[in-house]
């Protein structure tokens, strides 16, 4: 997707992995998973586990971030 408004961080390297799980316990979202945070550090949507290859990932995304930018 080529947004305009859309910053994607990507926390740590592929150097870096979470051998305990930490993240993905604390967090309640798989690796695989993705969270989008608002400038504001609201969490404005998450996904526990992207391997489900039925769901309309970009379109529910999109949608996301459409009204995340209606909100700023």
């Amino acid at each position: 997707m080529n947004l305009p408004y859309l910053d994607v961080i990507q926390i740590g390297s592929r150097d870096y992995r979470d051998v305990y799980g930490t993240w993905n316990s604390k967090s309640e979202i798989h690796e695989s998973g993705a969270v989008l945070v608002r400038p504001d550090g609201y969490v404005a949507w998450r996904y526990q586990d992207s391997t489900n290859k039925a769901f309309d990932y970009e379109n529910t995304l999109k949608a996301v971030l459409k009204q995340v930018q209606l909100v700023i």
